[in-house]
């Protein structure tokens, strides 16, 4: 077993057949990014907060499609206005509802109330024959 020094939380989802999804993960929360090398020197020198707000990444992927890099922000999540990578986009800020508990949106059964947000991604139509890296 491979040692791990971080929690990575990283999964491989597929889609179903008619393209829709069901992601079930831990709730996101805001973070400090590390501030004890040169980035955290360069952010000491300014203003900006060295605060990410909550996010969820996400690499999707499909053949004869771009490949699509991004990530989803909780609504209301603290420092939306002051991402310190300046990644927050207003289409990227999702609505979390408290659900009650009993059945889930992957058709099982959840035991306690849960938060559930809801994405519709769209994939652009790869316009060159070049694989991607």
């Amino acid at each position: 077993m491979q040692e791990i020094d971080e929690a990575r939380l990283r999964a491989l989802y597929r889609t179903r057949a008619d393209g829709t999804y069901c992601v079930r993960t831990i709730a996101p929360r805001g973070y400090a990014i590390p501030m004890d090398g040169p980035v955290g020197d360069l952010i000491g020198r300014t203003d900006i907060s060295h605060f990410r707000p909550a996010h969820i990444h996400f690499l999707i992927d499909h053949p004869g499609h771009e490949k699509l890099i991004t990530h989803l922000f909780r609504q209301g999540s603290e420092f939306l206005d002051t991402d310190v990578v300046f990644g927050t986009k207003d289409e990227l800020i999702v609505r979390f509802t408290e659900e009650p508990a009993g059945s889930s949106p992957d058709g099982g059964t959840i035991d306690e109330p849960y938060l559930r947000a809801e994405f519709d991604f769209v994939l652009q139509p790869r316009t060159t024959d070049e694989p991607q890296p």
